[in-house]
């Protein structure tokens, strides 16, 4: 039988293994390949409906590939952006509560003559 401390100690070998486990730059390039191959000959609308629909796709494209991905203990939170570009800055931002050791964030961002595309995912440890 393990003791309390030897219990403890696994946990800690299985999150590391998951987090190492985690597949950044295969993530990241799904996320690259889809603003590429699905923005690259768009311009932006104007019509607040069509912005809208590209980003709820986008955002449950990436959900449904990271589950696909099968990454065991692992939640996330996807969040896509889509804007015009007319000669201005956008600065994004965002805070977490989390455990630094074990939770891990991704950005991809893309642009095209006439807009941007920024997807934030959140990978979150759930022992």
């Amino acid at each position: 039988m393990l003791s309390g401390n030897q219990i403890g100690e696994t946990r800690l070998a299985s999150r590391i293994y998951f987090r190492l486990g985690f597949c950044r730059e295969r993530i990241i390039s799904m996320v690259r390949a889809l603003f590429t191959e699905q923005l690259d000959n768009i311009s932006y609308s104007d019509s607040g409906d069509e912005t809208r629909e590209m980003t709820l796709e986008f955002t449950d494209y990436i959900k449904n590939q990271l589950l696909r991905m099968n990454i065991p203990r692992y939640k996330f939170i996807v969040m896509v952006t889509l804007g015009q570009i007319k000669n201005q800055d956008v600065r994004m931002s965002s805070r977490c509560l989390w455990d630094s050791k074990f939770d891990t964030q991704f950005t991809v961002t893309y642009k095209n003559k006439s807009m941007f595309a920024v997807g934030i995912i959140f990978g979150i440890y759930h022992d």
